[in-house]
């Protein structure tokens, strides 16, 4: 059984879309004759309830919990401890960009047999035939587990070289009729990733270590081919990519643009791109327009020198401002990433920031600078003894985490929501809303316009479904103890390693 666990931040935010990671882990499994179910946890109202059932239901011998994203860390290993309530003989697994950064730390809450380090794919295949043999899968790379007492690590895995190699993704293990984007149109929106890693180094970024800042991509027509299936299968004709610089390759931009005229694919979609990516590759975009691309996401950042210097982002002002008008040329709407809260930030880099993009982009979508474990910039911010906040569930890039060299970071988070959120921002978002071209920029707009002004109220940012702890007190049973790196504001007191095996 594969496990997306629950990662609903807020109510307000509906953003529900499946895993490629365990849809592509999925058909690969399948493809090797294992026995494969998915239980996606995202966006009901009683989670745990929906997955003890399906665990119960299932009898599942070895269950995979996902976990990408630092916010739902404490969610991963909920899943993994309710598996082993239902059934202490269960094999636990966890993979995605968390179990890479601090693997040690998953397997050592006595809850996780085995952490994936690195893709997962070929790692979990050699991990279940040795399972299923009855081996000790010391030889099977990118393994982190304790035997013994002891932390096993079983080396890196080598990265597949060719994606295409790898089966489809398994969609239909998956829910696809209650995925929806709302901002996008609903059911009919849909998140893709087609490439994994970036051959960038940005210093915040989780991804960098979880594909080793290489670059790997799906061909064109592969890419088509996922799309048609998509598309003409399960309705999805709107797309968020979720490729990290979609423009990165010029040639698989080139054969996927072939591929979408050829097969006569009408989809819409919105990609991520860097500044260099877009003037290295500005003339393919009318191109791209016209297969559907309606929006780029540039990683602008920041406007200040120095902290583009702490984020080790190859860039300037002038070459954001030549990105911006190549994107423009090409018709295409632009979304300006923006993230601030470095030491070296300050209100007015943070007014400087907004209103640069909010002057030359369509969108802003500004986050908080969070150091996710495992980045370089969290071993800076460790070093410099500026990691304050313990609690991995506020690092969803909307909670200040640290303080600035002249904020606390109350001082910061009241500054960031009383800047970043202000009339400009609003009314660029109402124009769209109302003037785009593009009809999915219309929607998004006046969607994330709504989100925004619901988004003031504190009230609303409040994470949404049921509490692993209030549905274990509900069912009656005590709630176990567990210990992390950073511990949960409401865990008990911590006990031993020792201590947890014989609970």
């Amino acid at each position: 059984m594969l496990v997306d666990p629950p990662r609903k931040f807020w109510d307000i935010f509906l953003f529900n879309t499946a895993s490629n990671g365990l849809a592509s882990i999925a058909g690969y499994l399948r493809a090797l004759g294992f026995d494969v179910v998915v239980a996606d946890l995202y966006g009901y109202a009683s989670s745990w309830k929906v997955f003890e059932e399906a665990l119960r239901r299932e009898k599942p011998d070895v269950v995979g919990v996902s976990c990408t994203v630092v916010a739902t860390s404490y969610d991963a290993l909920h899943c993994a401890m309710l598996a082993k309530m239902v059934d202490p003989s269960v094999v636990t697994v966890g993979g995605g960009f968390m179990f890479s950064a601090i693997p040690e730390d998953f397997v050592s809450t006595g809850y996780f047999d085995y952490a994936v380090a690195g893709e997962g794919e070929v790692t979990f295949g050699e991990l279940l035939k040795s399972l299923d043999e009855g081996k000790e899968p010391v030889s099977v790379a990118g393994l982190v587990y304790i035997r013994d007492g002891r932390l096993v690590r079983t080396g890196r895995r080598q990265q597949i070289e060719v994606l295409d190699s790898l089966p489809m993704p398994a969609w239909d293990l998956f829910p696809m009729e209650r995925y929806s984007i709302r901002p996008m149109g609903g059911n009919i929106a849909f998140a893709l990733t087609n490439s994994r890693g970036c051959v960038n180094h940005c210093a915040f970024c989780s991804e960098a270590l979880l594909w080793e800042s290489c670059y790997r991509s799906f061909s064109g027509e592969r890419i088509c081919d996922n799309l048609e299936i998509l598309i003409k299968k399960y309705g999805k004709t709107v797309y968020v990519f979720g490729d990290n610089d979609f423009l990165y390759d010029r040639q698989r931009l080139i054969d996927f643009c072939s591929e979408m005229e050829k097969r006569q694919l009408k989809a819409y979609f919105w990609i991520e791109a860097s500044v260099r990516s877009i003037l290295a590759n500005g003339d393919l975009l009318p191109r791209l327009r016209r297969v559907g691309g309606f929006n780029i996401q540039m990683g602008l950042e920041t406007v200040d020198p120095k902290v583009l210097e702490v984020y080790q982002k190859p860039q300037d002002l002038k070459l954001m401002e030549k990105a911006i008008k190549v994107v423009r040329n090409a018709g295409m709407s632009i979304t300006g990433l923006f993230i601030w809260g470095d030491w070296n930030d300050s209100l007015e880099s943070l007014r400087k920031g907004v209103k640069f993009i909010n002057d030359r982009c369509d969108f802003i979508a500004p986050s908080i600078i969070n150091p996710f474990p495992g980045t370089a910039y969290h071993a800076v911010c460790e070093k410099e003894g500026r990691i304050k906040e313990k609690n991995l569930w506020k690092y969803n890039q909307h909670h200040v985490l640290m303080a600035t060299k002249d904020m606390s970071p109350e001082e910061a988070q009241d500054a960031y929501e009383n800047t970043a959120y202000t009339l400009p921002t609003l009314i660029n978002m109402a124009y769209q809303a109302l003037f785009s071209p593009f009809k999915p920029a219309r929607t998004w707009a006046m969607e994330f316009l709504m989100l925004d002004i619901r988004f003031i109220n504190p009230k609303n940012r409040q994470p949404g479904g049921q509490k692993f702890e209030d549905y274990i007190e509900q069912t009656g049973r005590k709630m176990p103890e567990w210990t992390f790196p950073y511990p949960k504001t409401s865990c008990r007191e911590s006990v031993s390693l020792l201590e947890m095996k014989k609970l």
